[in-house]
């Protein structure tokens, strides 16, 4: 029940960073402001704002890790959880995903996909955002975000949900991007497939 509980509250805190990040600079652009992942766990600890919503210290490494790291490139190897870690890691990416699914992005697409966001797509990894140029480069970046699930159910519900169909279903430039949206799916597969 405990870890239903700590589960509960990494998923409900994650991004609590962002409700300051868009008071202070209008923005939830971490590059334009703070990182929100950062700025959630000086909140929640330093501000000891955390004991609003869960008292028992001896789970505040954990919530603290899993909170300060579901937004970042690459998780330290000695968190002091990597199962709560890659949990938050997912549920964000997934709902990141979902976001550009029943979101507003009319630019989504837009100009030319760059090199470096290519070749990382082509090896199957995290695309860095200080690589992304265009619109384009987005859109690729966020697919690109299934690389980097930790979880079989992650791909299961993405495919069971056709998140990504819906995805490319709302691009205008669909012929650009067939090959790396063909490229996930098959990826999707394979990882459902592993056991």
């Amino acid at each position: 029940m405990k870890n239903y509980l700590i589960k509960s509250i990494d998923g409900l805190l994650h991004d609590y960073g962002r409700f300051y990040q868009w008071r202070d600079y209008k923005t939830f652009n971490d590059r334009k402001s703070v990182d929100h992942g950062d700025f959630a766990v000086y909140k929640l600890f330093d501000n000891k704002e955390i004991e609003n919503y869960y008292t028992d210290i001896n789970d505040y490494e954990i919530i603290y890790e899993a909170i300060k790291y579901h937004n970042k490139y690459i998780v330290p190897d000695d968190v002091s959880s990597r199962l709560m870690c890659n949990i938050v890691r997912d549920a964000d990416k997934i709902d990141i995903i979902y976001q550009h699914v029943i979101g507003d992005f009319s630019n989504q697409g837009k100009g030319v996909i760059s090199k470096n966001v290519m070749d990382t797509f082509n090896k199957h990894l995290l695309i860095n955002s200080i690589d992304v140029v265009a619109e384009a480069d987005k859109l690729i970046r966020t697919i690109a975000l299934i690389f980097d699930l930790n979880f079989k159910y992650s791909y299961k519900y993405l495919k069971d949900n056709m998140i990504i169909e819906k995805l490319f279903s709302k691009l205008s430039e669909k012929e650009k991007f067939k090959s790396y949206f063909d490229e996930i799916e098959k990826y999707i597969e394979r990882k459902i497939g592993d056991e």
